[in-house]
């Protein structure tokens, strides 16, 4: 019996060593062909066993657990022609593998999603995507999707509506094409249809928040833009604007790499285009008597200010060849070059992507956003104390005899607003063959914002209600994303080679708002609807 379980054990031991040397490394330096410098970042893949890595910081990459074969090892990065090379991998050995890339300055060996439905190079697109990397994302000074696009895009104009906390561009790719239809292009977070309203609060001045203003650039790895035809034939007509595909950042495999960044800003308020009170206010500079006499720079003296930005990131990625993750952290917080105006962001993202086998592949996302705003009212209305100043009706509308009980008097109303936001989604890739892959997404978008704008008791002179007044704002917004894609690709050798891209995508939104609106509180002190 004993020699029956030294049998039993040997025979369950003896294969792992022999499986083990079933496979085996490709490893290797990425350099630059023209000035010979290691190259970071270069994604190293070999398709025919969905495996790959990205090179350090030194251009080394290395792929381990290769299954004995031959098999073709792409080197692709952004702004260099892909490099191609057949190694042949035994049981147990190491093979090495480098690669000199040259400069590819059209980008036509580029990767892109949107136009096709799945992932191809640029030159076999008959329309065009223009793509945003990860280069002119790092690089631009700014912190939203919008901003990001001015200037980036071919044929796109993008507005800012104002510097207000909240507030987001009004971005058209086609121009002007209805009155009162949305002009905003279609946008995408990881295959999950998101929110993409320029109008998500109530107006006070002509200007509201958008939900493009939470769309953040510091997890954002690529953006895709398609126009015209093309974005109409994969999307449906709601994409007649255009749509956008953003694509987040992803753990390579390796050692844990850690992000700490931060940064400390200031803004300026320019006031050469101002007309100040000296302009407005005749009387403070002509009547010796006017408690104003000889304030002619009031604004500019106290109702305008330096502004702040702190901006601190950290970020984590890293694991193996099977499992890699990617999480980030980020709070953000500034104020602007007006009294009451400013804004807090808290964001959390995160994703996983496993190999469950050769052929399979499941990645999860996601993503929390919540942020913070005040601000005053502004452009149209009475109420905007700027406006008041440098029209000269300050005085005449508070009822005040002096600029700066006026300016006491317009600070009081305040407007907050706080915005909740959630993006998850799901993806499986399944590649059987190399002539036969497919995908399934599903995704959620969720947005919640509350907007509260407050007249104190005693303080809501400019609209003649002395007793204060209320007005909430809220909207909840739901997105489900359901979206199936698959690719025949035969032949795939050849002068002639051809894919064959079919699927179906399904959407469902939904929209709640909620306005209330109350007067005339109880009692000074009180702010809530209940009490008015």
């Amino acid at each position: 019996m004993r020699n029956g379980y030294v049998f039993l054990f040997l025979f369950l031991i003896l294969p792992l060593p022999v499986l083990a040397q079933q496979s085996g490394t490709v490893r290797g330096t990425v350099t630059d062909a023209e000035t010979g410098d290691p190259l970071p970042g270069v994604n190293v893949t070999i398709a025919d066993v969905q495996r790959g890595a990205a090179t350090n910081v030194s251009g080394q990459y290395e792929i381990t657990g290769v299954p004995v074969g031959t098999y073709d090892v792409e080197a692709r990065f952004v702004g260099f022609r892909t490099a191609t090379a057949t190694v042949s991998v035994a049981a147990g050995e190491t093979i090495t593998q480098d690669f000199a890339m040259r400069p590819d300055l059209l980008e036509l060996d580029e990767v892109v999603v949107t136009g096709q439905g799945t992932s191809v190079e640029r030159r076999k697109l008959a329309a065009n995507v223009d793509v945003i990397n990860a280069t002119d994302i790092e690089e631009a000074p700014v912190t939203s999707i919008d901003q990001l696009l001015q200037g980036r895009v071919a044929g796109s104009t993008v507005r800012m509506q104002s510097a207000q906390p909240g507030q987001g561009a009004v971005v058209n790719f086609r121009g002007i094409t209805s009155f009162s239809a949305s002009q905003t292009p279609v946008i995408y977070v990881d295959g999950v249809r998101v929110d993409n309203s320029s109008n998500t609060s109530f107006s006070f001045g002509g200007e509201s928040t958008s939900a493009l203003s939470d769309l953040l650039t510091s997890d954002i790895e690529r953006i895709e833009v398609t126009k015209g035809g093309a974005a109409s034939t994969l999307y449906g007509s709601d994409a007649a604007n255009g749509v956008i595909q953003i694509f987040t950042k992803r753990g390579e495999a390796g050692a844990p790499q850690v992000t700490v960044r931060t940064e400390q800003g200031a803004s300026f308020p320019v006031t050469r285009f101002l007309k100040d009170t000296g302009f407005s206010f005749p009387e403070t500079r002509d009547n010796p008597e006017s408690p104003d006499f000889g304030r002619t720079s009031f604004i500019e003296d106290e109702f305008l200010q330096t502004g702040t930005h702190q901006d601190y990131y950290l970020g984590v990625s890293g694991g193996s060849e099977s499992v890699r993750y990617y999480a980030s952290g980020k709070v953000q917080h500034g104020t602007g070059v007006q009294p009451r105006n400013g804004n807090t962001v808290y964001s959390l993202r995160g994703n996983v992507q496993t190999s469950l086998t050769n052929a399979l592949n499941v990645r999860f996302s996601g993503n929390y956003t919540r942020s913070n705003f005040s601000r005053l009212s502004n452009g149209t209305a009475i109420e905007d104390p700027l406006t008041m100043l440098e029209v000269g009706d300050a005085k005449f509308f508070t009822g005040t005899d002096n600029l700066q009980d006026a300016l006491d008097l317009a600070l009081q109303p305040s407007i907050k607003e706080g915005v909740d936001r959630f993006t998850v989604s799901t993806q499986a890739s399944y590649q059987p063959s190399e002539l036969f892959s497919t995908s399934l997404t599903v995704g959620i978008d969720s947005r919640t914002n509350e907007q509260r704008a407050l007249d104190p008791a005693t303080a809501d002179i400019l609209t003649g209600n002395t007793d204060g007044g209320l007005i909430r704002y809220n909207r909840d917004f739901k997105s489900v994303t359901l979206e199936y894609i698959g690719t025949i690709r035969y032949p795939r050798e050849g002068r002639i080679t051809s894919e064959f891209t079919f699927g179906a995508q399904g959407f469902r939104e939904e929209e709640s708002i909620v306005w209330a609106d109350a007067e005339t509180f109880a009692l000074p002190g009180t702010e809530d609807i209940g009490e008015a």
